[in-house]
């Protein structure tokens, strides 16, 4: 099996046909096209990559693999009581957002590590509500 990155884009390539195999290569493809754009993100200087810009690309790679997203404008932050985001951000000439990623998994446990999955109850981690948040 190899692996090669071109402009972003991974190919693995493998003899492997059987089921197992094909379902590992696409969950190895998807977190290293994940950890790209993270990466990617993260790495891009806040003068190319402002607010607005960065949320579209959350919403776009999170609707991507069927998250639920949720992003915040000036309005919807103030009614929500997020003060401190809204000072920082108004120093600035481009006002901030925040992104809301929620997954709701229809079944927790596969993920899970092999000392969790052994436990008859789902993990208390797995049954909260609260989304993920990302801010910028």
């Amino acid at each position: 099996m190899s692996t090669a990155r071109c402009r972003g884009v991974h190919a693995v390539v493998s003899s492997a046909k059987d089921k197992a195999s094909q379902q590992a290569i696409a969950e190895a493809t998807a977190v290293a096209e994940a950890v790209t754009l993270a990466r990617d993100l993260v790495n891009t200087p806040a003068g190319d990559l402002p607010p607005a810009e960065l949320a579209a690309r959350a919403q776009a790679a999170g609707r991507k693999v069927g998250l639920d997203v949720e992003v915040l404008d000036e309005k919807a932050l103030a009614k929500a009581g997020f003060g401190g985001v809204l000072g920082v951000g108004g120093g600035s000439s481009r006002p901030p957002r925040l992104v809301r990623l929620h997954y709701k998994p229809s079944d927790p446990r596969p993920g899970l590590p092999w000392w969790a999955r052994e436990s008859r109850s789902t993990p208390a981690a797995f049954q909260s509500s609260r989304p993920t948040t990302c801010m910028r």
